[in-house]
């Protein structure tokens, strides 16, 4: 089975038959009302929208780069889907040979689907963003590549790791070259979150607040934060030395604009658990800057929204979590505090407990400086 069949099987949500059933049959009996010179116009609307929600990717960043909207709606398949879904709108579903044409068109979507997508991310003579988020073609800047191909073993390698991957929130996933460990990772999501990836109200969990979501270091950080405490409560240590081990990428794609994508490689993860999460003290003074932080971030805005100043308190909050992000980001690759970023956390910090009468403890600093 290949990666991309995988990730179809995993990560692609079909819509059960018996509710497109279901669905066609009461979208019939509405369009039996319609004035017959819009009735033409209004199957072709309702068959589009049917079609479009037959199949959904849940993996946020993947649902990002490929362009489903072309996959499910302008390939030949995906027009003989619609035109099956037309036809049973106009006369209604009457037999069984209706719902299994409807069925076998429903899986050649799926397939014709799977294949394009295999064929893009293999046929390139080069990185696009579905390679590499923030990556351009040869066609949109060859000043870059200086003669680079890649050949489709390569391409298909990058085209995949992105697949498999796994989003911490709808902007930020994270790819570990070692197949064990994603593997191990997965099954603990699963077992903790009931899915691959960790979203929504789960990231509350991990102590990520909304303002925080777009800060690829900072939520890579409280990640593995709550993912050693998980490791010590579930003793699977193996996993830490899996980590510790591992190469891999951060994806980071905030919003829909490609142009501020981008892919970083992860940091070297050894030097951070040794230095710091093994180190018992020093661990928890790290949960306890994400905790006060959280804590902190929290009562800011419910006061500032009091006195109307929600959007004035989100601009300096976003200014803190920009510092907050450098800091994790200067610590993951150097197991060093960046003091210059740490004052600019505090001066923010004062600044905003100050306006919005709100009380914060700074112990943290205190054992982050002493360590």
């Amino acid at each position: 089975m290949s990666d991309v069949e995988k990730f179809f099987n995993s990560q692609i949500r079909l819509k059960e038959l018996n509710k497109i059933v279901n669905r066609i049959r009461k979208e019939h009996q509405k369009l039996c009302s319609v004035d017959p010179k819009q009735k033409k116009r209004r199957i072709s609307e309702v068959a589009g929208k049917i079609r479009s929600e037959i199949c959904e990717c849940s993996h946020p960043v993947a649902r990002k780069m490929f362009d489903w909207g072309y996959l499910k709606g302008r390939t030949s398949y995906a027009r003989d889907l619609k035109q099956v879904i037309q036809d049973l709108l106009d006369r209604n579903i009457t037999s069984l040979k209706d719902v299994k044409n409807l069925k076998e068109k429903i899986n050649k979507l799926r397939m014709g689907m799977m294949k394009d997508i295999e064929q893009k991310i293999k046929r390139s003579k080069d990185i696009r963003p579905e390679h590499a988020p923030g990556s351009v073609s040869r066609g949109e800047a060859r000043n870059l590549y200086f003669g680079e191909f890649y050949n489709s073993k390569a391409l298909y390698k990058l085209g995949t790791q992105l697949m498999n991957s796994i989003c911490i929130g709808r902007d930020i996933a994270i790819y570990f070259d070692n197949q064990d460990l994603r593997e191990d990772v997965r099954e603990e999501l699963i077992r903790e979150f009931d899915a691959y990836h960790i979203l929504g109200k789960d990231l509350s969990r991990l102590k990520i607040h909304q303002t925080e979501r777009r800060e690829p270091y900072l939520v890579f950080m409280k990640f593995l934060l709550w993912l050693y405490e998980h490791i010590e409560v579930e003793r699977l240590y193996h996993i830490v030395d899996l980590l510790k081990e591992t190469q891999g990428i951060i994806y980071f794609a905030p919003g829909r604009e490609k142009v501020n994508y981008s892919t970083i490689p992860l940091p070297r993860l050894d030097f951070f658990f040794t230095n710091w999460l093994e180190v018992n003290e020093r661990r928890k003074t790290l949960e306890k800057i994400r905790d006060e932080l959280y804590s902190f971030i929290q009562k800011i805005e419910n006061n500032a929204r009091r006195i109307r100043e929600l959007q004035i308190a989100r601009n300096k909050i976003g200014l803190l979590t920009t510092y907050y992000n450098a800091l994790c980001a200067y610590l993951l690759r150097s197991s060093f505090i960046n003091h210059e970023c740490l004052r600019s956390i505090i001066d923010i910090v004062l600044e905003l407990s100050d306006r919005y009468k709100v009380d914060v403890s700074l112990s943290f600093v205190k054992d982050l400086i002493s360590q």
